[in-house]
């Protein structure tokens, strides 16, 4: 065999295994760190967007900041952040997230949230049944918050 072939053959592999190498997988536990890291921007979010005066309910504490109806069965921070950015993300409210209410929450993942590996396919991960549109059960899902 030539000494060209062999160099060739040579680089070829180590390039291949290069790339293989540098190309990290989103793991279970980077998926975790991601979500964490999703919700810490939703939640900054959310404490810089106005609120409403709560409405008066028999016996609620006055110190719950409670944005609708719905948001007094919402027993955690995280169920009301995630349930907040689902709804101002649905501007059609239709109770999905289609492609055009979702563009911008694709690059501002892509750019600021990490791991990489994991904002890389945060939506198609998100989007369990593939009908190219994400439920607001598997929005909770996928960020790992159960709504129920």
């Amino acid at each position: 065999m030539p000494i060209l072939t062999l160099i060739y053959l040579s680089l070829s592999m180590f390039v291949s295994y290069f790339i293989f190498r540098t190309e990290k997988s989103c793991t279970g536990s980077d998926r975790s760190a991601f979500n964490s890291n999703l919700i810490v921007l939703f939640s900054e979010e959310y404490d810089r967007f106005p609120k409403p005066s709560p409405p008066s309910y028999r016996g609620a504490p006055r110190d719950l900041p409670i944005v609708s109806e719905s948001d007094a069965l919402l027993d955690t921070e995280e169920k009301r952040v995630i349930e907040w950015k689902f709804s101002e993300l649905d501007t059609n409210k239709d109770n999905a997230l289609r492609s055009p209410e979702i563009r911008d929450l694709r690059d501002l993942v892509k750019k600021l949230v990490r791991p990489k590996a994991c904002a890389k396919d945060f939506l198609q991960y998100c989007d369990l049944n593939e009908d190219e549109g994400i439920e607001r059960d598997e929005w909770s899902v996928c960020l790992g918050v159960d709504l129920h």
